[in-house]
């Protein structure tokens, strides 16, 4: 554009000198016509600006490492063709927080529409959004630009990828889904086992009056209710960052969705009802959904691809041990980057632990009397995790 401008002024300085030295009524007229010219460009590009509409139309969801297909919808509405069109599109990841830009350029004749093919690909998955962030329009010269912002976003999925986990249940696991346990640590509401005894304050419950013993010692006293253990599975995804850590890695943030799916689908296929879980900053809360099929993992997905890490001081295990709950789970596998033994250890009091660490070292596996961690890399996660033990 700035080559096309500097011809053009060039051009004028020497239509008019040839007027002014030569006194020709034929430079006149060429000096006129230029004039009158850039004015109709400049003009017409003003006009058509706002005749035309621009909208994004992406697939809903694409493969990693694929091409999804994308069109750019442009409608014009004018008589008046535009001879160049440039549309600056963003891309943002999510999950990942990966950022992307690309320039599409087309042309379009009056009171016509034009669908223009261009290609996705992302190496990793989540939640892309996609907007188009300016649309700039040229003059057939060159000389004339004009410029307008057309808020027009969509989002597409990208699918992580899914691998066989072969699970083996230990024992305690297989014992457990046939019996009732109620948990040493935390107190509940189920009245079918007692947890303890206290003094009765007017917070409590007057159904929990341990009537014996108040007529025993001449005062109110209550019966503290236990927590059952749920003899299901529970598989909780770490979706913040610990303070001062910084972003993970795209790599690591594939690797813990793809491992966190797989596992999920692997326990399904050996007829293994599950709960998943992870921390949802909107909700500013850890959700826990059941999964019975593998329509229910996939409609969580979307949801899931979605969650841009932020920096939090508590981990997703925090709010898991902190929350309110009517029941606790027999087993929990713990899938994260890095994770407090000190955390560990307070949950380990209540349930069988299992902790999948994603990290850029070698793997290896430790092994103490509650807990089970296992380290697995992004490049080798397959054969890492090929065989599970929970």
């Amino acid at each position: 554009m700035l080559k096309s401008r500097i011809e053009g002024l060039i051009w004028f300085i020497l239509i008019s000198f040839a007027y002014i030295y030569s006194d020709s009524y034929f430079a006149l007229f060429l000096f006129i016509m230029s004039v009158v010219i850039l004015l109709f460009l400049g003009i017409s590009t003003k006009i058509v600006k706002n005749k035309v509409k621009i909208s994004l139309k992406v697939p809903d969801t694409i493969n990693k490492d694929t091409l999804g297909d994308c069109y750019l919808e442009a409608k014009n509405t004018s008589f008046l063709p535009i001879s160049k069109v440039k549309c600056r599109l963003s891309f943002k990841n999510l999950m990942t927080g990966e950022e992307g830009k690309e320039e599409v350029y087309f042309s379009i004749n009056g009171k016509a529409n034009e669908n223009i093919h261009w290609h996705i690909r992302s190496e990793f998955c989540g939640d892309i959004e996609v907007k188009v962030e300016e649309v700039v329009y040229y003059d057939y010269l060159g000389v004339f630009s004009t410029s307008n912002n057309i808020l027009s976003h969509n989002n597409i999925i990208v699918l992580p990828d899914m691998f066989y986990i072969n699970i083996e249940l230990l024992e305690s696991t297989v014992e457990n889904s046939e019996s009732i346990f109620y948990s040493i640590s935390q107190k509940g509401t189920d009245s079918s086992e007692i947890f303890g005894i206290k003094e009765y304050t007017p917070e409590d419950n007057l159904k929990n009056i341990h009537w014996k013993l108040t007529s025993k010692f001449d005062e109110l006293i209550v019966k503290e209710l236990s927590t059952p253990i749920d003899n299901s599975i529970l598989v909780l995804l770490e979706t913040s960052t610990p303070v001062g850590k910084g972003r993970e890695l795209p790599k690591t943030l594939d690797a813990m969705i793809e491992t966190f799916v797989s596992l999920s689908k692997s326990l399904l296929e050996n007829d293994r009802i599950h709960s998943v879980g992870w921390f949802d900053p909107e909700v500013e809360g850890l959700l826990i959904a059941e999964i019975y099929t593998v329509d229910d993992l996939s409609n969580l997905l979307r949801g899931l691809l979605k969650i841009e890490r932020k920096e939090n001081q508590y981990s997703c295990m925090d709010y898991y041990i902190n929350m309110e709950k009517d029941s606790v789970f027999s087993h929990i596998v713990y899938i994260t980057s890095e994770y407090s033994e000190g955390v560990v250890k307070e949950l380990a009091n209540e349930s069988q632990l299992t902790v999948l660490q994603c990290e850029d070292t070698q793997k290896r596996e430790k092994v103490t009397e509650d807990t089970s961690v296992f380290t697995f890399t992004p490049e080798s996660m397959e054969e890492d995790l090929r065989q599970l033990m929970i």
